[in-house]
């Protein structure tokens, strides 16, 4: 099953050049973990119903993210900030 993962992110990485190395780092750990890369773990889907491979998905995670959790003015603390938003556990918003 692994080896079959593997390939199937092969494939599906050839498909994203544009994958930064911190979204190959973590669609890594993804598969590692016995997932597809084109399923989520924030079950996004699009207009269809239809969910997003891994990275897009992790990409509208940030879009996301940056709507509802403005940029901080450092640089480490909007990484920290992304990072945060990408596994899950930002902190909720003051209302």
């Amino acid at each position: 099953m692994k080896r079959y993962l593997i390939n199937e992110m092969k494939c599906y990485l050839a498909l994203v050049p544009d994958a930064s190395e911190e979204e190959i780092s973590d669609l890594k750990e993804w598969v590692a973990a016995g997932n597809s890369p084109y399923a989520n773990p924030w079950y996004i889907a699009d207009e269809r119903g239809t969910e997003l491979p891994f990275i897009e998905a992790r990409r509208v995670i940030f879009i996301l993210a940056e709507d509802v959790y403005p940029a901080p003015k450092t640089a480490a603390a909007r990484g920290l900030n992304r990072t945060l938003a990408a596994r899950g556990t930002a902190p909720s918003p003051l209302i």
